[in-house]
């Protein structure tokens, strides 16, 4: 759909470099394994929905990386900088390439359906402010109908605090705003377990997660195999 950007926070999957936590529990190439997953789950998501897809990478010297990752797809590197910084920069990259309601998503929530995105860009374009909340206190999703760069500013990014001082900022920005139903983002390895329920209960569709699952030794989730 014309104006609408997805934009998609995303790092090189290597050994050692993403989902660390994970990594401590399962080692670092089932975790990197696991991360690659979840970003084609993402990435499929985005796909289904009626939006332009956007990565926004790191390292900025992987760009080759994921123009093979997602050809066709609009890339833009993230600067250096904390969380938030880089967050303000994806969001003012789909606003600077003339999108007019953008909605930026982390790559670590591969149930996150394309329905759900849809629906926050469609909030955004009667210009409310949409949250996506998780569990742990933060968010996946936020779509905005117009740049607001002092959404990202302030946040103590990684506490459980996200959201809500989000929120704070939103009001103070005298935005509407409407929250999706809340999810959970794969961090830990109860994260995972959870995740890996979801999937064998058909509660989440994620097939190149489930498969990379099914591949990994099982007995770390306390579960039977997914059929």
């Amino acid at each position: 759909m014309p104006g609408r950007c997805v934009v998609v926070m995303a790092k090189r999957p290597r050994e050692g470099a993403v989902k660390t936590r994970l990594g401590a529990d399962l080692g670092e190439e089932a975790a990197c394994r696991l991360y690659e997953a979840f970003l084609f789950d993402t990435l499929d998501a985005c796909a289904a929905a009626d939006a332009t897809t956007m990565v926004a990478f790191t390292p900025a010297t992987e760009a080759a990386w994921f123009q093979c990752l997602a050809p066709g797809l609009l890339l833009s590197a993230q600067p250096e900088g904390s969380f938030g910084e880089r967050l303000r920069a994806a969001m003012q990259a789909a606003f600077g390439a003339g999108f007019s309601t953008v909605a930026v998503i982390g790559s670590d929530v591969p149930h996150l359906r394309s329905a759900t995105i849809d629906a926050g860009l469609d909030i955004a374009a009667r210009g409310t402010a949409a949250l996506a909340p998780t569990a742990d206190g933060g968010y996946c999703l936020l779509a905005l109908g117009s740049p607001q760069p002092e959404l990202f500013e302030d946040i103590d990014w990684s506490s459980g605090r996200e959201l809500g001082q989000t929120i704070q900022r939103i009001r103070a920005a005298e935005l509407d705003l409407e929250l999706l139903p809340e999810t959970f983002d794969i961090d830990t390895l109860a994260d995972l377990r959870r995740l890996a329920r979801a999937i064998a209960e058909g509660e989440a569709t994620c097939r190149r997660t489930a498969d990379t699952l099914r591949l990994l030794d099982l007995e770390l989730l306390e579960l039977e195999p997914v059929p």
